[in-house]
């Protein structure tokens, strides 16, 4: 059938909508693919309504109009054939008129309808439907039209928010107007409709007429706060209701899987490690995990973190077995982290680990003497507190001269805590140190110790006044004399250290002299007493002194006026001889 006036077509639209005939095997033979979604459109702007179809059938109308009650008023119809458009003014004229120059079809589009300068009044369900040929069926797609002066801005705006017991969050709704003056409400509700109670704000620096956004900033603590929330904006005409969706976070459950491995390494710091590994727990709390934290804890004082490592993402902690501050057992847990907090612990593992290796204690020598020196050094030690982890299989004794480098050292192994050492060069004094090595190939020396070939000497023997005599210069004087030590310390005896002064004085002012023979002589003051003292010296030392007193005795005196006296004989006769002597040769 072609409609070829206005009067005709709207008869036909009657008959039509009051027919009512069955439109299944309409929609069968036609397919959709394209048809608008109900939306808002603000008013006085345009609403273009796209249809897109395919059909097994030939169409010849397409219609467009409102439903009004259950009555569908078509607006506009368009002969697909004769394509030609056609406007409704005779049925339900009380409907069609207000949209008359404002409803047209868009050119070069399948079924595209516009509505232009949208009103208030045009909110409503408009529909779009197909008159198949030969065929009294239509088939019919609707859309809502809503006509506001508000819309929600629901791309800007909070669509879902995250939240946990105790936290706050802040849920915006934003609204675009028709005219920025436009006054607008805000109002938040459960999903009960009663009130959501919390802290709302709205645009700062911006008059009260002019807000075009809400934010309310609630906290989360029991069931209720993590439903739905609805904002709803009102102007004097429009109303927009936007749901916003709450979703409940909680801590991640614990990881799983945790297991701990030994490995050795070349390093030489650190001879061993510890590698732990995890799975990440089966509940991540709903949102994604963003590391893990390891803890490293005394077995009993639990409270006691040796260690407490945040890990981002990998699930693997690789440490040191070699630990100076830890126990020798340590309790070690995982627990995963996402935005929440740190999660359950996981099982826990117990790990072992060491201390460094320690030196040798206890460094001591004897000295051995033997029948002549030089004598030998017994130097014995204790084993380290720590072995670092592995046994100990080796000690290396190191001697050298004081103050010489150690690299000129004699090195000894043993794996004994003991050994007997012998004097190498001409020096009596020689430093020692002890390093412990262990398994792993840990070294550590001991302190050093001061160990002697021998020892400071005896004191000198018999030490006697052998005379006292004038001499040449007629100056009073002593002799001494002594006999070396009985023991020599283990090494000769290079010379004597000879002290004296008068009785009356202290040894600080003393004189002093060295000398190689065993006899001294010294000048004195016949009026006054001496004390006389001698020490022997060695590669070791000064030993012990030898003290005695002496002054010039009257037997002194005596013995030297008869020794004089003899002298001046011997000398009166001997020039006689010679005198003598003198005048035979002359007579002669």
């Amino acid at each position: 059938m072609v409609v070829t006036s206005p009067h005709c077509m709207h008869v036909l639209l009657f008959l039509s909508n009051f027919l009512r005939i069955s439109v299944a095997s309409g929609f069968a033979a036609v397919n959709f693919t394209t048809k608008p979604k109900d939306a808002d459109y603000f008013v006085e702007s345009d609403a273009t309504l796209r249809w897109e179809y395919s059909s097994r059938k030939a169409i010849q109308y397409i219609k467009f109009g409102i439903l009004i009650g259950d009555d569908d008023v078509t607006i506009v119809v368009k002969d697909v054939d004769a394509k030609e458009v056609q406007f409704n003014s005779l049925y339900r004229p009380e409907v069609t008129e207000s949209f008359i120059g404002r409803v047209d079809v868009v050119k070069n589009e399948q079924a595209s309808f516009r509505i232009k300068n949208l009103t208030l009044n045009d909110t409503g369900r408009y529909f779009f439907s197909l008159d198949l040929q030969n065929e009294s069926k239509i088939s019919s797609q609707y859309v809502q039209v809503t006509v506001v002066d508000i819309i929600t801005d629901r791309q800007n705006s909070t669509q879902l928010v995250e939240s946990w017991i105790g936290h706050k969050v802040s849920l915006i709704c934003i609204v675009t107007k028709a005219s920025p003056g436009l006054p607008v409400d805000f109002d938040w509700r459960w999903s009960d409709n009663t009130q959501v109670i919390g802290k709302q704000v709205y645009w700062k620096g911006k008059p009260d007429p002019w807000k075009d956004q809400s934010q309310m900033t609630i906290e989360t603590n029991v069931d209720r706060d993590f439903e739905p929330v609805t904002c709803i904006a009102k102007s004097r005409t429009s109303t927009q209701r936007f749901d916003i969706g709450m979703k409940q976070l909680y801590k991640p459950r614990e990881p799983i899987n945790v297991t701990a491995y030994d490995f050795p390494s070349n390093e030489t710091e650190c001879p061993m490690y510890s590698r732990l590994t995890w799975e990440p727990p089966e509940d991540d709390g709903g949102t994604p995990l963003t590391g893990f934290v390891v803890e490293y804890k005394h077995p009993f004082f639990t409270s006691q973190v040796f260690v407490s490592k945040t890990i981002n993402r990998c699930t693997e902690h690789v440490i040191c077995k070699l630990q100076s501050e830890f126990p020798r057992e340590v309790h070690v847990d995982v627990r995963a982290i996402n935005r929440v907090g740190q999660g359950f612990r996981s099982r826990t593992v117990l790990l072992s680990f060491f201390k460094s290796l320690t030196a040798p204690l206890n460094l001591t020598s004897k000295l051995v003497p033997k029948e002549q020196g030089p004598y030998d050094v017994w130097v014995t030690w204790s084993p380290p507190e720590e072995d670092g982890g592995a046994p100990l299989v080796q000690y290396s004794l190191e001697y050298k001269e004081l103050e010489s480098s150690w690299n000129s050292a004699t090195v000894l192994k043993t794996n004994n805590t003991y050994m007997w050492i012998s004097k190498t060069r001409e020096a009596y004094v020689y430093e020692v140190r002890v390093t412990a090595r262990n398994k792993f190939g840990l070294e550590k020396a001991s302190n050093i110790l001061i160990v002697h070939f021998g020892e400071k000497p005896d004191q000198p023997q018999d030490l006697v006044k052998k005379e006292a005599f004038i001499d040449k210069q007629n100056k009073p004087k002593i002799k001494v004399m002594w006999k070396p030590p009985r023991y020599d310390g283990g090494a000769a005896i290079t010379h004597y250290h000879v002290e004296y002064k008068t009785v009356r004085k202290e040894w600080s002012s003393a004189e002093k002299d060295s000398v190689k023979n065993t006899e001294y002589t010294f000048q004195v003051d016949k009026s006054e007493t001496y004390t006389f003292r001698t020490r022997a010296v060695n590669k070791l030392g000064i030993g012990k002194p030898t003290v005695i007193t002496v002054n010039f005795t009257a037997d002194d005196v005596k013995n030297l006026a008869v020794t004089k006296n003899s002298t001046s004989s011997a000398t009166s006769a001997s020039f006689g001889v010679f005198l003598l002597f003198v005048i035979s040769n002359a007579l002669a």
